[in-house]
């Protein structure tokens, strides 16, 4: 008899945006909620990514969880020497299928420092899963479905 694999089948981000006027139209919402200048589009990949003046950016995406875990997981990254975005707001928007985090935005110029990527990247292997916090989900890559590779 086999056990069943206990962690979840799905990512935190589950799929892309699938519209792009409910995406605009989450963000619009969320920009209003938080008093922040109307949004601008910016690109969309697995989120739709807004800004909303000069120094917040809009996440806005499908999670596969409570938006709060993010924020959790940030905490736990930051703690552990790993740069994250910065939260303008500890709760997310949700709106509809959508959830909206703000984050700051900040504006880098100049060359990548990939010794410091390095370093983060080390850092992040040497987090245990058991401290990821429980609500953030942590499936297998291989359950991902836009993942399509030969096991």
């Amino acid at each position: 008899m086999s056990v069943p694999d206990p962690r979840p089948v799905r990512p935190f981000v589950v799929t892309p945006p699938s519209s792009h006027p409910d995406a605009v139209e989450a963000a619009f919402a969320a920009a209003r909620w938080w008093g922040l200048p109307s949004p601008t589009h910016l690109r969309t990949g697995m989120n739709a990514l807004f800004t909303a003046g000069d120094d917040v950016l809009l996440r806005v995406g499908h999670v596969g969880a409570a938006g709060s875990a993010a924020v959790e997981l940030y905490d736990v990254l930051a703690e552990n020497g790993i740069r994250t975005p910065r939260h303008l707001h500890r709760v997310p928007f949700e709106v509809g299928a959508y959830t909206v985090f703000a984050h700051r935005r900040e504006h880098h110029t100049g060359v990548v420092d990939w010794c410091a990527v390095g370093e983060m990247v080390e850092r992040l292997h040497r987090i245990a899963p058991d401290e990821i916090p429980s609500a953030y989900p942590q499936p297998w890559c291989g359950s991902f479905p836009w993942w399509d590779f030969p096991f």
